[in-house]
């Protein structure tokens, strides 16, 4: 499990235990940290078709709530109107999601109307789809789990959707998914800077009080002391309770979401497992 998969994990535990658990049947969607936010989408169903939506958010230990109204368009999808999403959002969170995919403005964008889809905010989440439609794996405009989502090029969105077999479908669709995957962690380069050995021991040295150059020599000049503040400037957003968590015990994929609250984000976890693989 990597660093930053364990942080996710310290902020996810952080939102369900201070936020999440108040709320009787809450699903997760999507759950990631992009520019030292953590972002969930997340659904509450209250039966008879009635479900609210919300994006949570936890920045500097500040979790934040907001509303998200949502309608159907005519191809049953769900949407959200960009203008709506650009008043209620700080810019700050608006401009993560625009620069990932939702749209290069408010007035031009990929959807048509001013709108965008709820599940394109998902995708939005894990990769940059500016280029990309989103695909529903199992068909279901309404199942908008990342775990049901993949990035899609147009052409191969129409054809895919011209496969008659069910199984078929669904079977093309986890290819293109893990395909996808396959490019986006092919682009990660392994560099020291990104050695999770280094980048600990740099961050549990910040964490105790030392000075860059202290550091330097507590890694045994492995990097420059330059990379070593860029190591910092990076993980910035990293809480010290998470860093000294590390020191006392181990942190295992989900333990206590998955236990506790199974429905919630088991295929959140079963996503990032996939992804990591």
């Amino acid at each position: 499990m990597s660093l930053e998969s364990q942080y996710i994990e310290f902020l996810c535990q952080k939102l369900d235990k201070e936020m999440l658990c108040r709320y009787k049947n809450l699903k997760v969607l999507g759950a990631n940290l992009i520019n030292g936010i953590l972002i969930a989408l997340c659904e509450v169903n209250h039966g008879y078709a009635k479900v609210d939506r919300y994006i949570f958010t936890i920045e500097k230990d500040k979790i934040k709530k907001y509303e998200i109204a949502t309608s159907n368009n005519y191809s049953n999808y769900i949407v959200v109107n960009k203008e709506f999403l650009q008043r209620i959002l700080p810019a700050k969170l608006y401009k993560i999601f625009v620069n990932n995919g939702l749209a290069l403005s408010v007035k031009v964008g990929i959807n048509e109307k001013g709108q965008c889809s709820w599940h394109r905010l998902v995708m939005c989440l894990y990769f940059s789809i500016l280029s990309y439609e989103v695909h529903h794996i199992d068909t279901d405009e309404q199942y908008n789990s990342v775990i049901n989502l993949t990035p899609i090029e147009k052409e191969e969105h129409i054809a895919i959707h011209t496969i008659n077999n069910k199984k078929k479908l669904i079977k093309q669709g986890l290819n293109i998914r893990n395909a996808y995957i396959r490019y986006f962690n092919g682009l990660k380069r392994q560099t020291l800077v990104n050695n999770e050995e280094i980048v600990l021991s740099v961050l549990k040295a910040k964490c105790s009080g030392k000075k860059i150059k202290e550091i330097h020599k507590i890694i045994n000049k492995k990097i420059s002391i330059r990379s070593i503040s860029n190591i910092l400037k990076k993980y910035s957003s990293y809480r010290n309770g998470f860093i000294e968590s590390l020191e006392t015990h181990k942190i295992l994929p989900f333990p206590d979401l998955n236990a506790k609250y199974k429905k919630r984000w088991s295929e959140v976890y079963e996503y990032k497992r996939i992804l990591a693989a």
